[in-house]
C-alpha cells in the first residue's frame, strides 16, 4: 500500500486487495487505512467485533506517523503485520504481511506454556499432546529446566540450529550447548551485548526477544520466557524472509529507482551524521554538488528514454570516482551530490571534483547516439561550527552555481 502525506491511498497491489476483501484497485484509491479496516470488517458478516474495536485503536496510534511495525487483527481470526518506511516526497511505503498461520502457532505454544505451568500430575497427562504440537510447529521450541538442564528441544530447533540429535537427546545443560555452538561460531555475527547476555546465566534470567544472524545466512528470531519457578522457553523462528522484505521496503524508500544511488533525504541523513563525527571526532569532509549541463537538449533531442539512460550512466561514473567510504546521491532531475569523507583540506575536494567533471565530460554512446555532456560542480567543506545538513547542501549549491556563472564545466568551492 502506497500513501501520500495525506495519508490517503495512492495505490495497492492484488495480495493487498484479496487480504482486505476488496474487488477492485479503484475501492482503495483516495480512502485511508482506517476505512479500508472498517470495510474489511463490515464485509466480514456478524461475529465478535472486540478484535476489531482492538486493531482499530492500534492501527490509529500507529498511523500517524511511518514508526515500527504493527499488528492488526482481521475477520475470521486472521492477522495482518504491517510494516511501514516513508519516502524523501513524504510518500509511506506499508508492507502487509499475512501472519494468520504464525499467530495460529502462538497461540498453540501459549497454550503448550501454559500446560507447562500446570502442576506435575496434569504435565504428566498433557505430555503427549504437548510433544505432538510442538513437533508439528514451524517454530523451533526448547525448555531448560530451573537447575539449566535443555529438558525439551523439538525437531524444527533440531533443524534450524543444526543440533545433533544425539546431542539434545542425552538433555545436555544449557552451557554445553552454548559452547557446542560457540566453538562451531555460531554466535560469531551476533552483537557483543547478544554474546554477552548468553555468558552470563544463558539469558535464561529475564524475557528477552533479539534477532540472531546464523553462520548460514539465515536470521533467526530467538525469545526467552522465564518460567514461575525458574527455568524458561525458548522459541526460535525463522525470519530470514520477513527481514529480506523490510530491507527491500528500507531501499526502495531510500534509494533512487533510476540510478539506483541514495536519494535526498537518505543522503541527509547520512551528511547529518557527518556533521556528527566533526564535533565528536573531528574527522571533516566535503560535500560536491554536481549539476549536468547540457541535459535537457539531449532529453528534448533524444527523448526521456535515453536521457533516462544518460542519468544512470551518470551514477555510475560518479559511483565509480567515488571512494568506497563515500556517499554518492541523486537528489532530483539532473543534480547529483556526494559526501566525501576523511578530507579536511580544499585541495583534496577539488581534485575531486575536477575528476567528477572529467569523468562526466567524456563521451558516451547510448542506442547509437554519440552523446556529450558536462558538469558543473560546487564544493563546501565541513566546519566544527556547521550544525544543519540542509545548510552545507544549500551553500554547495550556491558554488554551483557560481560554477556555471563561471562558464560551467568547473569546480568552485564555497567562499573562495
Amino acid at each position: 500500500m502506497i500513501c501520500g502525506e495525506d495519508h490517503r491511498i495512492q495505490w495497492v497491489n492484488e495480495p493487498f486487495m484479496q487480504m482486505y476483501r476488496l474487488t477492485d484497485r479503484a475501492a482503495a484509491t483516495g480512502l485511508s487505512f482506517d476505512d479500508i479496516y472498517r470495510g474489511a470488517w463490515a464485509a466480514g458478516g456478524p461475529g465478535d467485533m472486540a478484535p476489531f474495536y482492538g486493531g482499530l485503536s492500534i492501527l490509529q496510534e500507529h498511523m500517524r506517523f511511518a514508526g515500527a511495525p504493527f499488528e492488526v487483527p482481521l475477520p475470521h481470526n486472521r492477522w495482518s503485520r504491517v510494516i511501514a518506511k516513508q519516502g524523501s516526497d513524504g510518500t509511506v511505503f506499508y508492507a502487509h504481511v499475512d501472519i494468520t498461520e504464525f499467530k495460529r502457532q502462538q497461540h498453540r505454544l501459549a497454550q503448550a506454556e501454559r500446560s507447562a505451568r500446570d502442576n506435575e500430575a496434569q504435565l504428566r497427562e498433557k505430555s503427549i499432546l504437548l510433544e505432538a504440537t510442538l513437533e508439528s510447529m514451524d517454530q523451533g521450541v526448547a525448555r531448560i529446566s530451573a537447575t539449566g538442564i535443555v529438558e525439551l528441544c523439538n525437531r524444527r530447533a533440531l533443524e534450524l540450529l543444526e543440533l545433533p540429535e544425539e546431542l539434545m537427546a542425552s538433555k545436555p545443560s544449557l552451557a554445553h550447548v552454548l559452547a557446542f555452538l560457540r566453538a562451531r561460531g555460531e554466535f560469531d555475527l551476533a552483537s557483543q551485548e547478544v554474546q554477552s547476555m548468553l555468558l552470563h546465566n544463558g539469558g535464561l534470567d529475564q524475557l528477552n526477544v533479539y534477532d540472531r544472524p546464523r553462520p548460514d545466512g539465515r536470521i533467526v528470531e530467538v525469545q526467552t520466557v522465564p518460567i514461575k519457578g525458574g527455568g524458561a522457553l525458548r522459541t526460535f523462528t525463522d525470519v530470514t524472509q520477513r527481514k529480506e522484505a523490510e530491507q527491500r521496503i528500507r531501499h526502495v524508500a531510500e534509494h533512487d529507482g533510476l540510478t539506483a544511488l541514495l536519494n535526498r533525504s537518505a543522503f541527509l541523513q547520512a551528511l547529518q551524521a557527518a556533521v556528527a563525527d566533526v564535533r565528536r571526532q573531528g574527522r571533516g569532509f566535503a560535500v560536491l554538488y554536481v549539476d549536468l549541463d547540457g541535459f535537457k537538449p539531449i532529453n528534448d533531442r533524444f527523448g526521456h528514454a535515453v536521457g533516462d539512460q544518460l542519468l544512470a550512466w551518470v551514477a555510475s561514473q560518479l559511483a565509480q570516482a567515488a571512494r568506497e567510504d563515500d556517499v554518492v546521491a541523486r537528489l532530483g532531475g539532473d543534480e547529483f551530490a556526494l559526501l566525501q569523507r576523511g578530507v579536511s583540506d580544499r585541495d583534496s575536494a577539488y581534485r575531486l571534483g575536477e575528476r567528477l567533471v572529467q569523468a562526466i565530460g567524456q563521451p558516451t554512446e547510448i542506442e547509437s547516439h554519440f552523446i556529450q555532456i558536462g558538469a558543473s560542480v560546487g564544493v563546501v567543506m565541513s566546519s566544527p561550527d556547521a550544525l544543519d545538513a540542509e545548510e552545507l547542501l544549500r551553500k554547495a549549491d550556491s558554488a554551483m552555481y557560481l560554477a556555471k556563472a563561471s562558464g560551467r564545466g568547473c569546480v568552485r568551492i564555497y567562499g573562495t
